[in-house]
């Protein structure tokens, strides 16, 4: 017995720790070959062994840079003067538009100011806690 102890002690532990990563990898295929989602989606492949092409005239074509700014400008103009940042946001979203950015309001404001820098809106006035910015469309 002592020296099937001493035998262990040679035995690489670090292999050990890599044989048990394989298994766990090898246990989390096995979950998600046994989900019927998973398999039809492989069924999908084509016969040379590539998935088969999405149909990318069903997808929104990428949005092009300056695209959001010209919106919130466009926006902009057809509100009563002066105008926040929130009625931009809120006209934005009656119109359909879905945001790509996770706050809304973040990206109107940014937008905005860019909008400024290009002398195409100017602040009205400063908002301060509550009170939001105002600002309106410099005509050209």
């Amino acid at each position: 017995m002592d020296r099937d102890l001493l035998e262990l002690g040679t035995v690489d532990l670090a292999e050990i720790d890599r044989q048990i990563a394989r298994l766990e990898k090898l246990q989390k295929l096995r979950e998600l070959l046994s989900d019927s989602d998973i398999r039809e989606l492989l069924r999908r492949k084509s016969s040379n062994g590539h998935a088969r092409s999405l149909d990318l005239q069903s997808l929104p074509p990428k949005p092009k840079r300056g695209d959001f700014g010209r919106k919130v400008y466009e926006v902009a103009r057809l509100l009563p003067q002066p105008f926040t940042v929130s009625d931009v946001q809120k006209e934005l979203l009656e119109s359909g538009y879905q945001f790509l950015a996770a706050k809304p309001e973040v990206a109107v404001g940014s937008a905005i100011r860019k909008l400024i820098k290009r002398h195409r809106i100017d602040l009205v006035s400063k908002g301060s806690g509550r009170i939001a910015n105002k600002y309106a469309v410099l005509e050209k």
